[in-house]
């Protein structure tokens, strides 16, 4: 939704997806505001057809 309200490309989109994916401060703010998200719902979203490794603080 926001994709098509700002004009974005689906190539920028799923590209900015993937970086947040990898990003280990951007994975935890994700979660931190929508705990219920899980890696899963980015994998789709970023056309993953591979599960990824999440790395989370000891």
């Amino acid at each position: 939704v926001l994709q098509n309200a700002f004009g974005i490309s689906r190539e920028r989109h799923t590209a900015e997806v993937k970086r947040a994916l990898y990003d280990e401060q951007l994975s935890g703010i994700a979660a931190s505001i929508n705990p219920s998200s899980n890696t899963t719902n980015w994998e789709m979203e970023a056309n993953y057809t591979c599960p990824t490794v999440v790395h989370r603080p000891p």
